[in-house]
């Protein structure tokens, strides 16, 4: 069953959701701690008005498809530049977008994250890409055309 819940649609309960603290911050209702996340009986889920976003997790090499002979890499970076929430969200974005690319996230780093680095802030990029459509410097370019500037790129073909 498909309901809209806080002017997203959701997909019943085939999605893992998560509270996006972002928009929490931003005045956004979510639940109380001692409220519960109800079931209703349709099996639709319902998180009373709070603002929701689909858990996203990374595959494993494993479970990548190689059926057309798939050369599969990872490639992970370190981005400085623009940390606006909604800017690694459009980066990330363009990221999945691009030619080759089955996964792309993008995290802010946390505060002792960004300590560790300087006291500067930081995001971390993981992409996932076919060899075939895709190389490293295709992604570094993808990141700078966005402005940001990457660091300490990592390629890997087993993780």
């Amino acid at each position: 069953m498909i309901r809209p819940l806080a002017n997203l649609v959701i997909c019943g309960a085939s999605a893992a959701l998560a509270i996006c603290p972002v928009f929490a911050q931003q005045g956004a209702p979510v639940p109380s701690e001692g409220s519960a996340q109800t079931q209703p009986a349709d099996g639709g889920l319902d998180l009373k008005g709070s603002l929701a976003i689909p858990v996203v997790v990374e595959p494993a090499l494993k479970d990548l498809d190689t059926s057309k002979q798939q050369s599969w890499r990872r490639a992970t970076m370190s981005l400085s530049g623009s940390m606006c929430p909604a800017c690694l969200m459009e980066l990330e974005g363009k990221l999945k977008h691009t030619l080759g690319v089955t996964f792309a996230k993008v995290n802010r780093e946390t505060t002792a994250q960004a300590q560790e680095s300087g006291g500067h802030h930081v995001a971390s990029a993981v992409v996932i890409y076919d060899l075939r459509f895709a190389n490293l410097k295709k992604i570094e370019a993808c990141v700078k055309d966005d402005k940001y500037k990457p660091s300490d790129l990592a390629e890997s073909s087993q993780w």
